[in-house]
């Protein structure tokens, strides 16, 4: 069965550190090798925290400082940006009210503010879900 980490979000369940670690490695473009050289260490321990072993604190903020994203995002999925880019989230939810127009499919309140929320954390962690996978988003939704 394949992971979805948007079902996964929607339902109380975020990505595992070793996913975040993964995630951000692929896309700084650094191989595993790369980071393990980076980091001085071997690439197996690479290996290893991506699929699931623990991570001391301080290879948790060299792994943030080389991957370019905050411990906090990589440990605990948390941004460490306070302030609400209120542009970025305004385009959230227009992209939010296009999708459910265009599908034909009307969204309560709290529906369009679930979605656009988890638009605008994939937009701050440098990702944009595409028009299938917003779609899929408001099937679960709906």
């Amino acid at each position: 069965m394949e992971t979805n980490t948007a079902v996964d979000t929607f339902k109380g369940r975020s990505e595992s550190l070793s996913s975040r670690i993964k995630k951000a490695r692929i896309k700084a473009g650094i191989s595993q090798a790369e980071l393990a050289r980076r980091m001085d260490i071997s690439r197996a321990s690479v290996s290893i925290w991506e699929s699931g072993g623990n991570v001391s604190q301080d290879n948790i903020i060299k792994l943030a400082n080389i991957l370019k994203v905050t411990p906090e995002w990589l440990q605990y999925d948390v941004s460490a940006r306070p302030e609400v880019d209120v542009e970025m989230l305004k385009e959230c939810l227009i992209k939010t009210e296009h999708m459910s127009k265009k599908l034909d499919v009307d969204l309560n309140q709290d529906q369009q503010a679930r979605l656009a929320a988890y638009l605008y954390t994939e937009e701050l962690r440098g990702s944009e879900p595409d028009e299938k996978r917003i779609s899929d988003l408001i099937r679960i939704l709906t």
